[in-house]
Order: structure tokens, then C-alpha cells, then sequence
């Protein structure tokens, strides 16, 4: 049975992320009930699929209808280990940037 790619992130499956995105680019940031791949895997502190799929250009910014993003996600969850490792420091600091 073939997995959609959102469960693919959430089970950790790397290479099956890797060639459903293949096929299909668009599901890169694709959302299921408002959720995209990346909020998948950091929620389930996937690794190696975040850091995958963050080189690959997913979107960091999409926001759930809580305006959880997934850095917030994974921040929740207790995944610190994607916090620091995969996300780009100094990329978070432009988002922080005060006024």
C-alpha cells in the first residue's frame, strides 16, 4: 500500500519523501488538514526527513490555523534536536529582528 507523503514524513521514511516529491514537486508544501510535510516530520522529530526537505526549499513560514508554524511545531513537541541542528540560526534571526 502507498503512503501519502504526509504520512511518509510523519513515519520517518526518507527516501519514500524523496521521490514523492520527485513526482510530484508541488506536494513539497502541500497541506493536510493544514498541515505541510515539514510540520509532519518536525511534530514527529524526523531528522533526517526536516533537513531533507528544509534543502529541498520547503516552506518555513506556512502557519496552521493556530499560526503554528513548523519551528513552533517541533518547539512543542519537544524536538529540540531538529531546533538546533537542521534550522538555520542566522535564518531565524531575520525573523526575529526587532522593529
Amino acid at each position: 500500500m502507498q503512503q501519502n507523503l504526509h504520512t511518509q514524513c510523519a513515519l520517518g521514511h526518507v527516501k519514500s519523501v524523496m521521490e514523492s516529491i520527485k513526482r510530484n514537486p508541488s506536494s513539497l508544501n502541500s497541506l493536510v488538514q493544514g498541515w505541510s510535510p515539514l510540520m509532519f516530520a518536525c511534530y514527529h522529530g524526523r531528522e533526517d526527513v526536516v533537513a531533507n526537505l528544509v534543502q529541498m526549499n520547503a516552506d518555513l513560514l506556512i502557519a496552521d490555523s493556530q499560526g503554528q508554524t513548523a519551528l513552533l511545531i517541533a518547539a512543542s513537541s519537544n524536538n529540540l534536536a531538529i531546533l538546533s541542528n537542521v534550522y538555520d540560526v542566522s535564518y531565524l534571526n531575520e525573523l526575529f529582528v526587532p522593529y
